[in-house]
């Protein structure tokens, strides 16, 4: 009997040793530095996969415990943290709920987003300075590398500044944020066939103008290819563009309704006083837009015309008698709502 209480008592420290093992850091485990970056949206239960990978917590399902029974699992910013392997749970716990060594900031840019815009958005959810940032979108294409760019043609990185929500540390500054921009721009048009741009006699600054266009105009997906070959038709045909986005954007600011007042603005960006393209983008276009503008679709469209404002859809005409009696009944349909 006596015998069989020993064993048995073995068999426990046994198990309660090796559960000791399995869970808790043990004093020889080697403590080496390692950080961790949570990011925007990383869930708890990801985030606890993260640190039993980083062999930073040795159990993760008493991480998770412990940091629910503290109600702490919710209290973690994302960031970047200095931890160390095999911490203490309270110990890697109060580091993680703490200021993180470094900030991280989610910022979503739209398609269609001006630098302008780009800019004040930056300052506001990523604080970085929008002065700095517009001195360098604006006027300062000839500090960055990127092939796709030529400063000779535009001091200005309007256009080029690719639509997409990005991850961006605190303190970075305005030419390491637009940097990531434009190399994401750069890692977007490798998927396309830039071969056709020479058929088209256009160069890439010229391409990506043309999308930005697309994009301003186009609210229906299945329009921007429709939009696209009346730029081309009208180009091609010597007329001019008369494109309410670049009248928009050469004012300065937005207008739901534009007056004929408006299109008489003296700015080169200004495509009812002005023959051809403006002079560059008047948006940074998403990649649809960018694909629009090297494939037009197959039509001999002129003119478009807003059916639909709650929509964006557009009636397209070959005539100009065909667009004045589109616009004429677009009209109406408008007073009668």
């Amino acid at each position: 009997m006596r015998k069989t209480f020993l064993f048995l008592c073995l068999i426990i420290l046994f198990l309660l040793t090796a559960v000791y093992v399995f869970v808790f850091p043990l004093p020889w485990e080697e403590r080496r530095p390692v950080e961790v970056v949570v990011e925007p949206g990383l869930s708890f239960l990801d985030l606890t996969d993260l640190l039993v990978e980083k062999k930073i917590v040795k159990n993760g399902w008493y991480f998770r415990y412990l940091a629910k029974n503290k109600r702490l699992d919710r209290k973690i910013q994302p960031g970047r943290y200095g931890l160390k392997t095999f911490m203490d749970y309270e110990e890697t716990l109060k580091v993680l709920t703490s200021k993180p060594k470094k900030g991280l900031f989610k910022v979503v840019i739209p398609e269609g987003f001006t630098v302008s815009q780009i800019a004040e958005r930056l300052e506001r959810e990523a604080k970085v300075s929008k002065k700095e940032v517009l001195k360098l979108a604006l006027n300062g294409a000839n500090e960055f590398s990127q092939p796709f760019l030529d400063s000779n043609l535009t001091p200005s990185l309007e256009g080029y500044l690719f639509p997409k929500t990005y991850l961006i540390w605190e303190g970075s500054s305005a030419k390491e944020v637009l940097n990531l921009m434009l190399n994401q721009f750069g890692e977007e048009i490798k998927s396309l066939n830039l071969d056709s741009l020479a058929e088209k006699n256009l160069t890439v600054h010229k391409w990506v103008t043309i999308a930005s266009m697309i994009e301003k105009e186009a609210k229906v997906s299945s329009e921007r290819r429709l939009i696209s070959a009346v730029i081309y038709n009208r180009l091609n045909k010597g007329m001019r563009l008369q494109i309410d986005a670049t009248v928009i954007y050469a004012l300065g600011y937005h207008k739901k309704r534009l007056f004929e007042k408006d299109t008489m603005v003296n700015s080169p960006y200004n495509t009812y006083l002005h023959p051809g393209l403006p002079p560059g983008p008047i948006c940074n276009p998403g990649i649809e837009s960018l694909k629009a503008a090297l494939d037009p679709a197959p039509v001999d469209y002129l003119y478009y015309v807003l059916s639909d404002p709650r929509s964006g859809r557009h009636i397209f005409t070959r005539t100009e008698a065909e667009f004045l009696r589109a616009k004429e009944k677009a009209k109406k349909q408008w007073f009668k709502r």
